[in-house]
């Protein structure tokens, strides 16, 4: 009786062993796989926020070679992004995104007014209208890397049991970049209270 007891507890606390060593093991791969792949969606917020800053110093410059009065609300939103741009360099935000969106509003009013074709190309306006075309395209290539690189992200941590060793690795959720440059968008915050497509037409009662 003795020994069944005694083999039974052999058996247990080799069940706990291997499961214990079981959940460690997979614990490190999913905080090695989430570690990667933050890595990756952080290195494309890091490209993008800077290209945000190169688009900030171009339109300064664009509107000290315009007519200021023309111009107020570009200023206005162009300030309120300096003064709180630093809050965002590590991570992407729906204010940040707002803030952009905002920008690229009074962006596209001074493209209507002045395309690149009716200004003369010795100008200033003419140059920094062209790169800020040409940082359009970049920037909306890295936006889609961005977001990619985001869901994949988030998808992994979303699956169970990953979400528990993320949270207990200090790993949260990324947000989206919702808007793009050079094109007109919805409004990020009004967008981010809207219904997903699926939930639209159900009975929520």
């Amino acid at each position: 009786m003795k020994k069944t007891f005694k083999y039974l507890f052999i058996i247990i606390v080799s069940i706990i062993i291997i499961i214990y060593l079981s959940v460690h093991f997979y614990k490190n791969v999913v905080v090695e796989n989430l570690t990667d792949k933050n890595k990756i969606a952080t290195q494309k917020w890091s490209e993008l926020y800077n290209y945000s800053n190169n688009r900030q110093k171009l339109l300064e410059t664009l509107l000290e070679s315009t007519n200021k009065d023309l111009n107020d609300t570009l200023k206005d939103v162009l300030r309120k992004n300096k003064e709180k741009y630093k809050l965002y360099k590590e991570n992407c935000s729906i204010q940040f995104v707002k803030l952009q969106y905002d920008i690229n509003k009074e962006y596209l009013k001074i493209l209507r007014r002045h395309s690149v074709d009716s200004i003369s190309s010795q100008t200033i306006d003419y140059k920094i209208l062209q790169e800020l075309q040409e940082l359009d395209i970049k920037s909306n290539y890295v936006i889609a890397q961005y977001n990619e690189a985001t869901l994949d992200y988030n998808k992994y941590i979303s699956i169970f049991p990953n979400f528990y060793f993320a949270k207990s690795g200090g790993f949260h959720k990324k947000k989206y970049f919702t808007i793009k440059y050079g094109v007109k968008n919805d409004d990020p915050i009004v967008k981010s209270k809207e219904l997903p497509a699926w939930a639209k037409d159900q009975d929520t009662l």
